[in-house]
Protein backbone atom coordinates (compact mmCIF):
# COMPACT_ATOMS: atom_id res chain seq x y z
CA UNK A 1 0.00 0.00 0.00
CA UNK A 2 1.17 3.27 -0.64
CA UNK A 3 2.32 5.28 1.77
CA UNK A 4 1.98 9.10 1.67
CA UNK A 5 4.34 11.94 2.85
CA UNK A 6 4.29 12.70 5.98
CA UNK A 7 3.63 16.00 6.76
CA UNK A 8 5.44 17.94 10.02
CA UNK A 9 4.02 21.08 11.33
CA UNK A 10 5.29 21.65 14.87
CA UNK A 11 4.12 24.46 16.96
CA UNK A 12 6.59 27.23 16.02
CA UNK A 13 7.11 26.04 12.70
CA UNK A 14 10.37 26.74 12.43
CA UNK A 15 13.19 24.59 11.35
CA UNK A 16 14.94 23.27 13.78
CA UNK A 17 18.53 24.16 14.48
CA UNK A 18 18.85 23.08 18.26
CA UNK A 19 17.46 20.51 20.45
CA UNK A 20 13.91 21.43 22.24
CA UNK A 21 14.14 22.98 25.57
CA UNK A 22 11.88 21.99 28.30
CA UNK A 23 8.70 24.95 28.45
CA UNK A 24 8.73 27.44 31.07
CA UNK A 25 5.96 27.12 33.47
CA UNK A 26 4.88 30.66 32.02
CA UNK A 27 3.82 29.00 28.70
CA UNK A 28 0.13 28.37 29.47
CA UNK A 29 0.07 31.87 31.51
CA UNK A 30 0.62 33.01 27.83
CA UNK A 31 -1.37 30.37 25.96
CA UNK A 32 -4.79 32.24 27.97
CA UNK A 33 -3.71 35.66 28.14
CA UNK A 34 -3.47 35.04 23.99
CA UNK A 35 -6.94 32.95 24.01
CA UNK A 36 -8.41 36.20 26.05
CA UNK A 37 -7.03 38.85 23.63
CA UNK A 38 -8.31 36.93 20.62
CA UNK A 39 -11.72 36.98 22.13
CA UNK A 40 -11.51 40.46 23.06
CA UNK A 41 -10.38 41.37 19.22
CA UNK A 42 -13.92 38.90 18.22
CA UNK A 43 -12.18 35.93 18.03
CA UNK A 44 -10.25 37.63 14.77
CA UNK A 45 -6.63 35.66 16.01
CA UNK A 46 -3.80 36.64 13.31
CA UNK A 47 -3.45 33.73 10.88
CA UNK A 48 0.22 32.25 11.12
CA UNK A 49 2.03 30.95 8.15
CA UNK A 50 1.28 27.05 7.54
CA UNK A 51 0.79 24.13 4.85
CA UNK A 52 -2.25 22.60 4.50
CA UNK A 53 -2.34 19.15 2.57
CA UNK A 54 -4.87 18.97 -0.08
CA UNK A 55 -4.24 15.66 -1.83
CA UNK A 56 -1.98 12.91 -4.08
CA UNK A 57 -2.23 12.13 -7.39
CA UNK A 58 0.28 9.58 -9.49
CA UNK A 59 3.45 10.25 -10.25
CA UNK A 60 6.24 8.98 -11.64
CA UNK A 61 10.09 9.49 -12.67
CA UNK A 62 10.08 11.53 -15.69
CA UNK A 63 6.51 13.00 -15.22
CA UNK A 64 5.41 16.27 -15.30
CA UNK A 65 2.78 19.06 -14.12
CA UNK A 66 1.83 22.63 -15.10
CA UNK A 67 -0.83 24.55 -12.89
CA UNK A 68 -3.59 27.16 -14.87
CA UNK A 69 -7.10 28.21 -13.04
CA UNK A 70 -7.87 26.15 -11.06
CA UNK A 71 -6.81 23.09 -12.40
CA UNK A 72 -3.56 21.08 -11.95
CA UNK A 73 -2.33 19.04 -15.29
CA UNK A 74 -0.34 16.28 -14.75
CA UNK A 75 1.87 14.13 -17.27
CA UNK A 76 2.70 10.64 -16.09
CA UNK A 77 2.20 6.72 -16.51
CA UNK A 78 1.65 7.29 -20.54
CA UNK A 79 -1.44 9.56 -20.07
CA UNK A 80 -2.66 13.34 -19.42
CA UNK A 81 -4.60 14.14 -16.45
CA UNK A 82 -6.56 17.42 -15.16
CA UNK A 83 -7.11 17.38 -11.19
CA UNK A 84 -9.06 20.07 -9.79
CA UNK A 85 -8.22 22.23 -7.32
CA UNK A 86 -8.39 22.54 -4.41
CA UNK A 87 -9.77 18.74 -3.80
CA UNK A 88 -7.80 17.03 -6.52
CA UNK A 89 -11.15 15.27 -8.01
CA UNK A 90 -9.81 14.20 -11.80
CA UNK A 91 -11.74 15.76 -14.35
CA UNK A 92 -10.16 13.85 -17.19
CA UNK A 93 -7.29 11.44 -18.31
CA UNK A 94 -6.08 11.19 -21.87
CA UNK A 95 -3.73 8.69 -23.28
CA UNK A 96 -0.22 10.94 -23.90
CA UNK A 97 2.32 7.89 -24.63
CA UNK A 98 6.30 8.50 -25.41
CA UNK A 99 8.58 10.52 -23.16
CA UNK A 100 7.09 14.37 -22.60
CA UNK A 101 9.04 17.29 -23.82
CA UNK A 102 6.90 19.19 -21.37
CA UNK A 103 3.55 21.18 -20.94
CA UNK A 104 2.14 25.02 -21.60
CA UNK A 105 -0.75 26.37 -21.20
CA UNK A 106 -2.61 28.91 -23.68
CA UNK A 107 -5.57 29.68 -20.58
CA UNK A 108 -7.71 32.26 -22.64
CA UNK A 109 -8.02 29.76 -25.80
CA UNK A 110 -7.95 26.95 -22.72
CA UNK A 111 -6.15 25.08 -24.87
CA UNK A 112 -2.93 23.00 -23.18
CA UNK A 113 0.19 22.43 -25.33
CA UNK A 114 1.95 18.95 -24.77
CA UNK A 115 4.91 18.08 -26.44
CA UNK A 116 6.90 15.15 -27.05
CA UNK A 117 10.63 14.15 -27.79
CA UNK A 118 9.87 10.82 -28.81
CA UNK A 119 8.23 8.59 -30.51
CA UNK A 120 8.01 10.66 -32.46
CA UNK A 121 8.46 14.52 -31.35
CA UNK A 122 5.37 16.24 -31.78
CA UNK A 123 3.05 18.73 -30.60
CA UNK A 124 -0.43 18.42 -29.63
CA UNK A 125 -3.51 20.86 -28.59
CA UNK A 126 -5.62 19.45 -25.96
CA UNK A 127 -9.10 21.34 -24.88
CA UNK A 128 -8.68 21.80 -21.04
CA UNK A 129 -12.10 21.49 -20.17
CA UNK A 130 -12.52 17.92 -22.01
CA UNK A 131 -9.04 16.75 -22.86
CA UNK A 132 -10.44 16.19 -26.01
CA UNK A 133 -7.20 16.93 -28.96
CA UNK A 134 -8.25 19.43 -31.35
CA UNK A 135 -5.05 18.97 -33.60
CA UNK A 136 -1.16 17.67 -33.88
CA UNK A 137 1.95 18.81 -35.32
CA UNK A 138 4.61 16.29 -35.95
CA UNK A 139 8.14 16.63 -35.65
CA UNK A 140 7.83 20.08 -33.94
CA UNK A 141 8.21 21.58 -30.22
CA UNK A 142 6.93 24.50 -28.64
CA UNK A 143 9.00 27.82 -28.37
CA UNK A 144 6.67 29.96 -27.01
CA UNK A 145 3.02 31.39 -26.25
CA UNK A 146 2.40 34.50 -27.70
CA UNK A 147 0.35 37.37 -25.52
CA UNK A 148 -3.24 36.82 -25.76
CA UNK A 149 -2.95 33.01 -25.60
CA UNK A 150 -4.26 32.71 -29.28
CA UNK A 151 -1.22 31.86 -31.22
CA UNK A 152 2.08 29.76 -30.34
CA UNK A 153 5.15 29.69 -32.02
CA UNK A 154 6.39 26.14 -32.58
CA UNK A 155 9.82 25.54 -34.23
CA UNK A 156 11.64 22.18 -36.01
CA UNK A 157 15.29 21.76 -35.03
CA UNK A 158 17.93 21.40 -37.94
CA UNK A 159 19.11 19.58 -39.76
CA UNK A 160 22.37 21.32 -39.61
CA UNK A 161 23.14 25.06 -38.48
CA UNK A 162 19.33 25.70 -38.88
CA UNK A 163 15.69 24.97 -37.38
CA UNK A 164 12.51 26.06 -38.75
CA UNK A 165 10.11 28.54 -37.03
CA UNK A 166 6.08 29.07 -37.56
CA UNK A 167 3.15 30.77 -35.74
CA UNK A 168 0.24 28.33 -35.55
CA UNK A 169 -3.29 29.06 -34.32
CA UNK A 170 -3.45 27.80 -30.84
CA UNK A 171 -7.13 26.15 -30.99
CA UNK A 172 -6.96 25.17 -34.54
CA UNK A 173 -3.48 24.26 -35.55
CA UNK A 174 -3.58 25.79 -38.23
CA UNK A 175 -0.33 27.62 -39.64
CA UNK A 176 -0.30 31.60 -39.88
CA UNK A 177 3.46 32.05 -40.83
CA UNK A 178 6.82 30.06 -41.40
CA UNK A 179 10.23 30.72 -41.93
CA UNK A 180 13.57 28.95 -41.54
CA UNK A 181 15.82 30.58 -39.05
CA UNK A 182 19.56 29.67 -39.64
CA UNK A 183 22.51 29.77 -37.59
CA UNK A 184 21.11 28.85 -34.72
CA UNK A 185 18.91 25.80 -33.16
CA UNK A 186 15.46 27.63 -31.71
CA UNK A 187 15.02 28.09 -29.26
CA UNK A 188 17.73 29.99 -28.61
CA UNK A 189 16.64 31.98 -31.45
CA UNK A 190 14.67 33.74 -32.77
CA UNK A 191 15.25 36.58 -30.64
CA UNK A 192 12.08 37.66 -29.10
CA UNK A 193 10.39 40.84 -27.80
CA UNK A 194 6.92 39.77 -26.51
CA UNK A 195 6.10 42.70 -24.63
CA UNK A 196 5.93 44.88 -27.78
CA UNK A 197 3.06 45.24 -29.57
CA UNK A 198 2.54 43.97 -32.09
CA UNK A 199 5.51 40.55 -29.81
CA UNK A 200 8.32 41.03 -32.43
CA UNK A 201 10.73 38.22 -33.56
CA UNK A 202 14.58 39.14 -34.76
CA UNK A 203 16.14 37.02 -37.29
CA UNK A 204 19.42 36.95 -38.49
CA UNK A 205 19.59 36.37 -42.27
CA UNK A 206 22.20 34.58 -44.11
CA UNK A 207 24.01 37.70 -45.29
CA UNK A 208 24.64 38.87 -41.56
CA UNK A 209 21.84 41.10 -42.18
CA UNK A 210 19.11 40.85 -39.44
CA UNK A 211 15.13 41.20 -39.87
CA UNK A 212 12.91 42.40 -37.20
CA UNK A 213 9.61 40.16 -37.24
CA UNK A 214 5.89 41.13 -36.46
CA UNK A 215 5.13 37.49 -34.72
CA UNK A 216 1.46 37.15 -35.16
CA UNK A 217 1.72 37.63 -38.42
CA UNK A 218 5.33 37.52 -39.64
CA UNK A 219 5.51 40.42 -41.34
CA UNK A 220 8.96 41.65 -41.89
CA UNK A 221 8.81 45.46 -39.86
CA UNK A 222 12.45 46.08 -40.56
CA UNK A 223 15.01 44.95 -42.51
CA UNK A 224 19.31 46.50 -42.36
CA UNK A 225 22.50 45.34 -41.02
CA UNK A 226 24.19 46.22 -37.83
CA UNK A 227 28.17 47.24 -38.11
CA UNK A 228 30.17 44.83 -38.20
CA UNK A 229 27.93 41.46 -37.83
CA UNK A 230 29.21 37.97 -39.15
CA UNK A 231 26.94 35.81 -41.20
CA UNK A 232 25.68 32.97 -38.64
CA UNK A 233 28.25 30.98 -37.55
CA UNK A 234 27.57 27.00 -36.53
CA UNK A 235 24.74 26.08 -34.27
CA UNK A 236 27.60 25.16 -31.48
CA UNK A 237 28.88 28.13 -29.21
CA UNK A 238 31.97 29.57 -30.51
CA UNK A 239 33.62 32.63 -28.46
CA UNK A 240 34.42 34.72 -31.44
CA UNK A 241 30.93 34.29 -32.74
CA UNK A 242 28.51 37.30 -31.93
CA UNK A 243 25.42 36.51 -29.94
CA UNK A 244 22.22 38.26 -30.52
CA UNK A 245 19.44 38.66 -27.78
CA UNK A 246 16.67 41.24 -26.61
CA UNK A 247 15.97 43.07 -23.48
CA UNK A 248 12.97 45.24 -24.05
CA UNK A 249 12.79 47.49 -27.29
CA UNK A 250 16.47 46.88 -27.11
CA UNK A 251 18.60 44.42 -29.69
CA UNK A 252 21.49 43.68 -27.87
CA UNK A 253 24.72 41.98 -29.43
CA UNK A 254 27.79 40.40 -27.27
CA UNK A 255 30.94 40.61 -29.75
CA UNK A 256 33.86 37.81 -28.71
CA UNK A 257 37.11 37.24 -29.17
CA UNK A 258 39.62 40.11 -28.13
CA UNK A 259 36.67 42.98 -28.80
CA UNK A 260 34.80 41.49 -25.62
CA UNK A 261 31.56 44.11 -26.04
CA UNK A 262 28.09 44.79 -25.45
CA UNK A 263 26.49 47.00 -28.17
CA UNK A 264 22.72 47.93 -27.91
CA UNK A 265 20.34 48.62 -30.80
CA UNK A 266 17.19 50.18 -31.23
CA UNK A 267 14.90 47.62 -32.25
CA UNK A 268 12.34 50.01 -34.28
CA UNK A 269 15.60 51.59 -36.55
CA UNK A 270 18.70 49.53 -35.47
CA UNK A 271 20.12 52.31 -34.69
CA UNK A 272 22.91 52.26 -32.30
CA UNK A 273 22.04 53.45 -28.71
CA UNK A 274 25.58 52.48 -26.94
CA UNK A 275 29.01 49.96 -27.00
CA UNK A 276 30.47 49.22 -23.71
CA UNK A 277 33.82 47.77 -22.97
CA UNK A 278 33.08 43.85 -20.86
CA UNK A 279 35.60 43.03 -18.23
CA UNK A 280 35.16 39.74 -19.33
CA UNK A 281 33.79 37.39 -22.25
CA UNK A 282 30.69 36.86 -22.48
CA UNK A 283 28.34 34.77 -24.10
CA UNK A 284 24.61 35.94 -23.36
CA UNK A 285 23.01 39.16 -22.17
CA UNK A 286 19.49 39.41 -21.19
CA UNK A 287 17.41 41.97 -18.95
CA UNK A 288 17.29 41.69 -15.01
CA UNK A 289 14.41 44.37 -14.16
CA UNK A 290 16.04 47.40 -14.36
CA UNK A 291 19.68 46.36 -15.01
CA UNK A 292 21.35 43.92 -18.03
CA UNK A 293 22.50 41.10 -17.16
CA UNK A 294 25.66 39.49 -19.08
CA UNK A 295 26.51 35.99 -18.28
CA UNK A 296 29.94 34.05 -18.60
CA UNK A 297 31.34 31.23 -18.00
CA UNK A 298 32.20 31.57 -13.88
CA UNK A 299 30.74 34.98 -13.67
CA UNK A 300 28.08 37.84 -14.34
CA UNK A 301 28.11 41.58 -15.55
CA UNK A 302 25.42 44.29 -14.57
CA UNK A 303 24.82 46.85 -16.75
CA UNK A 304 22.59 50.59 -17.14
CA UNK A 305 20.51 50.06 -19.85
CA UNK A 306 19.66 53.61 -20.40
CA UNK A 307 23.46 54.30 -20.92
CA UNK A 308 25.99 51.08 -21.09
CA UNK A 309 27.92 51.79 -17.84
CA UNK A 310 29.24 48.98 -16.09
CA UNK A 311 27.43 48.69 -13.06
CA UNK A 312 29.10 45.68 -11.26
CA UNK A 313 31.17 42.60 -12.01
CA UNK A 314 30.86 39.20 -9.93
CA UNK A 315 32.63 35.67 -9.42
CA UNK A 316 30.45 35.21 -6.07
CA UNK A 317 26.86 35.29 -7.85
CA UNK A 318 25.88 33.84 -12.03
CA UNK A 319 22.87 34.02 -12.13
CA UNK A 320 20.27 36.44 -11.71
CA UNK A 321 16.46 37.05 -11.72
CA UNK A 322 14.20 39.90 -11.54
CA UNK A 323 12.36 41.23 -8.42
CA UNK A 324 10.05 43.55 -7.48
CA UNK A 325 11.14 46.71 -5.92
CA UNK A 326 14.50 47.03 -8.29
CA UNK A 327 16.13 44.06 -6.30
CA UNK A 328 17.31 40.62 -7.78
CA UNK A 329 17.66 36.84 -6.76
CA UNK A 330 21.73 36.02 -7.28
CA UNK A 331 22.51 32.55 -7.37
CA UNK A 332 26.01 31.18 -7.00
CA UNK A 333 27.00 28.01 -8.98
CA UNK A 334 26.85 24.07 -7.69
CA UNK A 335 27.86 22.62 -6.06
CA UNK A 336 27.73 24.54 -3.01
CA UNK A 337 24.78 26.87 -4.15
CA UNK A 338 23.83 29.87 -2.44
CA UNK A 339 21.19 32.52 -2.88
CA UNK A 340 20.77 36.32 -1.59
CA UNK A 341 18.31 39.42 -2.45
CA UNK A 342 20.41 42.15 -3.78
CA UNK A 343 20.17 45.55 -4.82
CA UNK A 344 20.19 45.28 -8.88
CA UNK A 345 22.30 48.35 -9.20
CA UNK A 346 24.94 48.07 -6.80
CA UNK A 347 24.42 44.12 -5.95
CA UNK A 348 24.12 45.64 -1.80
CA UNK A 349 23.03 42.20 0.19
CA UNK A 350 19.53 42.96 1.52
CA UNK A 351 18.89 39.38 2.91
CA UNK A 352 21.37 36.04 2.23
CA UNK A 353 18.93 33.18 1.76
CA UNK A 354 21.82 30.74 2.86
CA UNK A 355 20.99 27.31 2.41
CA UNK A 356 17.36 27.79 0.69
CA UNK A 357 16.59 27.45 -2.77
CA UNK A 358 13.52 29.40 -4.51
CA UNK A 359 11.10 27.29 -5.77
CA UNK A 360 9.44 27.92 -9.74
CA UNK A 361 5.96 28.57 -10.30
CA UNK A 362 3.73 29.79 -12.93
CA UNK A 363 4.50 32.48 -15.42
CA UNK A 364 5.91 35.85 -14.34
CA UNK A 365 6.73 33.20 -10.83
CA UNK A 366 4.74 34.74 -7.51
CA UNK A 367 5.46 37.38 -4.66
CA UNK A 368 5.92 36.37 -1.90
CA UNK A 369 9.41 33.44 -2.90
CA UNK A 370 8.34 30.09 -2.11
CA UNK A 371 11.50 28.56 -0.48
CA UNK A 372 12.60 25.08 0.65
CA UNK A 373 15.54 23.37 2.31
CA UNK A 374 16.12 20.25 3.23
CA UNK A 375 18.19 19.40 6.63
CA UNK A 376 19.98 16.45 7.69
CA UNK A 377 17.45 14.40 9.27
CA UNK A 378 15.86 14.48 5.39
CA UNK A 379 13.23 16.49 5.88
CA UNK A 380 12.32 19.64 3.85
CA UNK A 381 11.32 22.31 5.18
CA UNK A 382 9.36 25.25 2.97
CA UNK A 383 9.36 28.78 4.24
CA UNK A 384 7.93 32.30 2.57
CA UNK A 385 9.77 35.87 2.14
CA UNK A 386 8.59 38.87 0.38
CA UNK A 387 11.64 40.51 -1.18
CA UNK A 388 9.53 43.90 -1.99
CA UNK A 389 9.32 44.98 1.72
CA UNK A 390 12.41 46.91 3.16
CA UNK A 391 13.29 44.30 5.30
CA UNK A 392 12.40 40.61 4.15
CA UNK A 393 12.25 38.23 6.80
CA UNK A 394 11.75 34.24 6.03
CA UNK A 395 8.95 32.96 7.72
CA UNK A 396 8.76 28.92 7.56
CA UNK A 397 5.60 27.63 6.57
CA UNK A 398 6.33 23.61 7.66
CA UNK A 399 8.01 20.08 6.93
CA UNK A 400 7.45 17.25 5.33
CA UNK A 401 9.22 13.99 4.89
CA UNK A 402 9.80 12.08 1.42
CA UNK A 403 9.60 14.57 -1.31
CA UNK A 404 12.33 16.08 -3.79
CA UNK A 405 12.34 19.47 -3.18
CA UNK A 406 14.33 20.01 -6.57
CA UNK A 407 11.12 19.38 -8.44
CA UNK A 408 8.61 20.97 -6.62
CA UNK A 409 6.94 24.14 -7.72
CA UNK A 410 4.91 26.83 -6.23
CA UNK A 411 1.68 28.81 -7.72
CA UNK A 412 -1.46 30.41 -6.87
CA UNK A 413 -0.97 29.70 -3.17
CA UNK A 414 -0.44 26.12 -3.47
CA UNK A 415 2.42 23.90 -3.08
CA UNK A 416 3.57 20.42 -5.16
CA UNK A 417 6.04 18.31 -4.77
CA UNK A 418 6.73 14.60 -6.24
CA UNK A 419 7.54 12.83 -3.19
CA UNK A 420 10.10 9.30 -3.07
CA UNK A 421 6.62 7.00 -2.99
CA UNK A 422 5.79 7.90 -6.76
CA UNK A 423 3.21 10.55 -6.00
CA UNK A 424 2.58 14.25 -6.69
CA UNK A 425 1.43 15.93 -2.93
CA UNK A 426 -0.42 18.94 -3.34
CA UNK A 427 -0.80 21.08 -0.50
CA UNK A 428 -2.29 24.62 0.17
CA UNK A 429 -0.04 27.33 1.52
CA UNK A 430 -0.81 30.60 3.68
CA UNK A 431 1.70 33.63 3.85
Amino acid sequence: MVQPAVIELGADRAVPEQPDRPARPRTRWLFAAGLALASAMGGAAVPRPGLVPRFQVPYAVGAAFVSGGDTLYVTAHGSVSAYRLPDGARRWSVPAPGTVEGMQLATGSRVLLVSRAEPPTSTVGLDTRTGRQLWRSDSVLVAAVLPGDRQVLLFTPGPGASSLMRAVDVRSGQAMWSRTQLGTVAPTGPWTDLRAEPPRLVFQTVDGGVEVVAAPTGEVLLRGRLPDLPAPGPARFRPEDAQLSTAGDQLLVIRGGDTRTLEAFDLGTLARRWRARLPAAGYFATSCGTVLCVFGPQWMTGVDPGSGALLWHTHLWQGAQALPGGRLLVSSGEPDLRLAIVVAATLRPVLDLKSWRALGGGPGGQQPLVLARTTADLRTWFAVVDPAVPHPVIRTLGGAGGVLDEECLAFDGYLACPTVHNRLQVWRYRT
